[in-house]
């Protein structure tokens, strides 16, 4: 393996254009992947955060809910005693 301007290329034992050119795309693709591979695990975890976010949010909002009705109903009731 040769280093050619930072990368490290596999470069056979003829070196002309055309087996530079694949040497190079092939390491371009290699990187291509590695930086989608590093993109989706990124937005995975995004994502798992945004549900996990929206699931606390959600049930937070739910809880208050049920105490609005709670106090609500404690309030009609104490209402109907009156008259």
């Amino acid at each position: 393996m040769k280093i050619c301007q930072g990368r490290e290329l596999e470069l056979p034992s003829v070196v002309n254009q055309e087996t530079l050119m694949k040497c190079v795309i092939r390491s371009l693709m290699q990187q291509k992947e590695e930086e989608e591979k590093r993109m989706f695990e990124r937005l995975n975890k995004e994502q798992d955060e945004l549900k996990e976010r929206l699931t606390l949010e959600k049930a937070t909002r739910k809880a208050a809910a049920e105490e609005r009705s709670r106090l609500r109903q404690l309030d009609e009731k104490a209402n109907q005693n009156e008259y």
